[in-house]
């Protein structure tokens, strides 16, 4: 009867306010982001390049996104049950325009 915690970002505010690039400054340099979304199969590609002390280094990541019902789907097969479903950290309704998806389910 353990509980589920599941912390993603909320895939329809992701594709409603996409930026494919972005920049930041740290102490020891800088850092840049690019961003691409495939929609063939629903998935987020961040490549973040930093320029720390001269030196110039890279990585990449993929995350695929779902929409919320395709979460419950998944859950139900697997016999959790969503106990509640929220928007934020602050316990906020999830909506379209909520940036996280955070779901609490249990066993069944």
């Amino acid at each position: 009867r353990g509980k589920l915690f599941i912390d993603v970002i909320n895939r329809d505010w992701f594709i409603k306010n996409f930026q494919r690039t972005g920049w930041s400054e740290t102490e020891d340099g800088y850092y840049l982001q690019e961003i691409w979304f495939d929609v063939s199969n629903d998935t987020r590609v961040t490549k973040w390049f930093w320029i720390r002390n001269g030196e110039k280094t890279e990585h990449e990541c993929r995350n695929k996104l779902y929409v919320f019902s395709t979460y419950k789907r998944e859950l139900e097969k697997r016999d959790l049950k969503e106990l509640t479903c929220f928007g934020g950290f602050e316990g906020e309704d999830f909506s379209l325009e909520s940036k996280r998806l955070i779901i609490v389910a249990e066993k069944t």
